[in-house]
């Protein structure tokens, strides 16, 4: 989720739809303060299982206790004897109901794989318990304690190149970012018209689409930056218009118009920019 909401966020911001980028900004947050959280509570536990093993630290149990528990352990009990067919039951069930043989047969399966997996557990705990109770292997004086391996080391270079690659990363990619987000000031030519094709969708679709066109471009007009006449709106269908601004926007603007077109803040009111031409004649 912190993923997915992370990324959304960074393309909302660089398509200039602000709203769904906020969004997607408070998702992030919820996702990344569940992560921090689970981090958290997931180190308490580790300490806290490092304390329970400083007040009672584990012990292997020798070879020949588990050897005897595992020689003699009782014959496993035969579980759903009546799909065998022994019994009065034989496998009236299965065939009078096949849920059933479906369900019985994934329940022995559940049970075949708790048996074999549990069972060792089991044993090793019993004999991890009895340790205290038999021999040491050395007598009572006891033996001298096994060297601990030495663990490999680390190159020392390796975390520095680490955060070296970290932060130039993170410095492209803020600069990339604060690139696709920067308002700046548009070299516009003279001489060429701005036509933007839109699509309404939602609640109110049906009426007038010019109607609707002005609607957006009122609320849009405003992320453009700039003073432009009012654009010659045509309607197309009753769920498209053509909007034809007597200037040339401008890449950027054109971008943001974009952004702001289909994340417009109507109710009941979606538009979709379906093509944005730059002719002459303006």
């Amino acid at each position: 989720m912190a993923t997915a909401s992370g990324a959304y966020l960074l393309i909302y911001l660089v398509r200039w739809e602000w709203h769904r980028a906020l969004i997607a900004g408070l998702f992030f947050v919820a996702a990344e303060v569940a992560l921090v959280a689970g981090l958290v509570l997931s180190r308490m536990r580790g300490i806290e299982r490092r304390l329970d093993q400083l007040a009672a630290p584990p012990i292997e149990p020798p070879a020949e206790i588990l050897g005897r528990l595992q020689e003699t352990a009782p014959p496993p009990r035969p579980t759903f004897a009546w799909l065998k067919g022994d019994g009065d039951l034989n496998v009236f069930l299965p065939v009078l109901l096949g849920a059933g043989l479906l369900v019985s047969a994934a329940a022995w399966g559940v049970e075949s794989l708790a048996r074999a997996t549990a069972r060792p557990v089991l044993e090793r705990d019993l004999a991890r318990r009895l340790v205290p109770a038999t021999w040491p292997s050395g007598g009572l004086l006891g033996e001298a304690a096994s060297p601990v391996p030495s663990r490999r080391r680390r190159p020392r270079w390796l975390p520095g190149v680490a955060v070296l690659l970290a932060l130039g990363s993170g410095v492209w990619v803020y600069n990339l970012l604060a690139d696709a987000i920067q308002t700046r000031p548009e070299e516009a030519q003279e001489g060429f018209r701005t036509e933007v094709e839109l699509r309404f969708s939602g609640s109110r679709i049906g009426g007038d689409p010019a109607r609707m066109a002005a609607e957006v471009w009122g609320s849009c007009k405003l992320s453009l930056r700039r003073s432009l006449p009012d654009p010659v709106i045509t309607p197309l269908d009753s769920r498209r218009a053509n909007l034809t601004v007597p200037a040339d926007l401008g890449r950027h603007a054109a971008t943001r118009m974009r952004g702001c077109f289909q994340d417009a803040a109507i109710d009941h009111l979606q538009a979709r920019v379906v093509s944005v031409n730059r002719t002459e004649g303006g």
